[in-house]
């Protein structure tokens, strides 16, 4: 399952950290020629990064709307999907994982929309045969803790209600599949589960 948050290239303005800005370890404890030089670069650096047009990327840089309602400009938006056979007979009425990632160290982000479904014939929406369950860290989320219907398709995601899920630095977001009655369903189809949405650096 390949990474959402791979990216070949990364940017320092998208991993500075407001903390990081603060931190007297920048400064050399021991006062030389070097150090002293090293200190004017990185003031001169700090002027720069948050003055505009940089003004956005700035680590301590405020944003205009909230993160979670409108992606900011150094946000990056991520998916993740996966697509799992139907269990053998041994894995009727267990929770199956589908998708799993977990959010980079250091962002924090929102999940917006999801797709569930099956590729095959004999699934009948909402029967039961298939309940599909989105967890964060060790909580189910609410209201996707027992989907018993087609959400979205690969063309066009569910949107989430409200505001979406928020996630936070370092959590682990997992979606599951149970099939509880192998009667009807295709043995040969694919089960799939997917979510997209953005994340940011946290502040």
């Amino acid at each position: 399952m390949t990474n959402p948050f791979h990216y070949e290239h990364d940017s320092i303005y998208g991993v500075l950290d407001a903390r990081q800005k603060r931190n007297t370890d920048w400064a050399c404890p021991v006062k030389t020629p070097f150090s002293e030089e090293l200190d004017r670069r990185m003031a001169v650096f700090g002027e720069v990064i948050c003055s505009e047009p940089w003004r956005n990327r700035c680590a301590g840089a405020e944003y205009g709307a909230a993160p979670w309602i409108e992606m900011p400009p150094d946000g990056r938006r991520f998916q993740a999907s996966n697509g799992i056979a139907v269990p053998a007979l041994a894995f009727i009425n267990t929770d199956i994982l589908v998708v799993s990632f977990q959010t980079p160290l250091g962002w924090d982000g929102i999940i917006t929309s999801q797709v569930n479904l099956f590729t095959g014939a004999g699934f009948a929406e909402g029967g039961g045969d298939i309940i599909w369950r989105l967890r964060i860290g060790k909580w189910w989320v609410n209201n996707c803790d027992a989907i018993n219907t087609t959400l979205g398709s690969l063309a066009n995601a569910y949107p989430l209600e409200g505001s979406g899920v928020r996630l936070l630095s370092g959590q682990l977001v997992q979606y599951f599949a149970d099939v509880t009655s192998l009667a009807s369903i295709d043995p040969n189809a694919r089960i799939v589960a997917k979510v997209a949405g953005w994340i940011w650096p946290r502040r």
